[in-house]
């Protein structure tokens, strides 16, 4: 994987796991919740950084799949949670799809070469 790209997968994960710890601030400041929904919703959060510090360590051609996997649950989050910590999530993707772009150029491949 290129520098670019490593940094821009750091950038993302690191986005992720700072909403995700805003998240908790605000439910804390909301009295507390569920603690299952907040359980669940905490641990679709937390696969994004995650996904995103596994890209570091595989190779490649991985990394682009794997960046992939982690650019998808951030956007996503990012439009469920738009009018709380949704924006977060939208910039994490964000850094997070510019990093698979870059891995998968570094790899030499076009998209449909990758899987």
């Amino acid at each position: 994987m290129s520098p670019v790209s490593r940094v821009l997968a750091a950038i993302g994960g690191a986005l992720a796991l700072v909403t995700w710890l805003l998240y908790l601030s605000v439910i804390d400041a909301q009295g507390g919740g569920d603690a299952a929904r907040v359980v669940f919703w905490s641990v679709a959060m937390l696969a994004v950084p995650a996904l995103a510090a596994v890209s570091l360590v595989v190779s490649r051609r991985a990394a682009s799949i794997v960046l992939a996997l982690a650019t998808a649950p951030a956007a996503g989050l990012g439009l469920l949670a738009i009018f709380s910590v949704g924006p977060g999530f939208l910039a994490a993707a964000a850094a997070l799809a510019a990093a698979c772009v870059c891995a998968l150029a570094a790899t030499g491949a076009r998209p449909a070469q990758v899987l």
